[in-house]
């Protein structure tokens, strides 16, 4: 990607975490929107701008 497109996925690239994995009937609201941080292309790792916890 160019630098330009670089910068534009660095500002623009969201993570949607469910707020029950088990509820098969989710709606908008069950939903968090966090930023990513940082994405990695070797592994395919992405953070999250934020804390997350199990359970």
């Amino acid at each position: 990607m160019s630098s330009e497109e670089q910068l534009w996925a660095r500002e623009n690239t969201f993570v949607c975490l469910v707020h029950d994995e088990y509820n098969a009937n989710s709606r908008v609201v069950d939903f968090l929107v966090r930023n990513s941080a940082a994405i990695d292309p070797k592994t395919g790792t992405v953070a999250i701008a934020a804390l997350l916890r199990v359970g």
